[in-house]
């Protein structure tokens, strides 16, 4: 029978499987992002694009990803 810290390492690695599987849409969303306010700067983007950012560097950190 695995030990507790076994089954927490497992899920651990098991939510940053699913973490990595979810970053490349995560990126291509930032990208439009940037790409929507090349033209034109707009404070709405902008102001999505920030959060989308910022979120990426916080759940980043979280996952090992500093």
């Amino acid at each position: 029978m695995p030990k507790t810290s076994e089954l927490i390492q497992a899920q651990l690695a098991q939510l940053r499987q699913e973490y990595v599987q979810r970053l490349e849409s995560k990126l291509q969303a930032i990208e439009a992002g940037w790409n929507q306010l090349s033209p034109v700067w707009s404070g709405e983007t902008s102001r999505t694009l920030h959060h989308l950012l910022h979120t990426l560097a916080g759940s980043s950190a979280t996952y090992g990803f500093a």
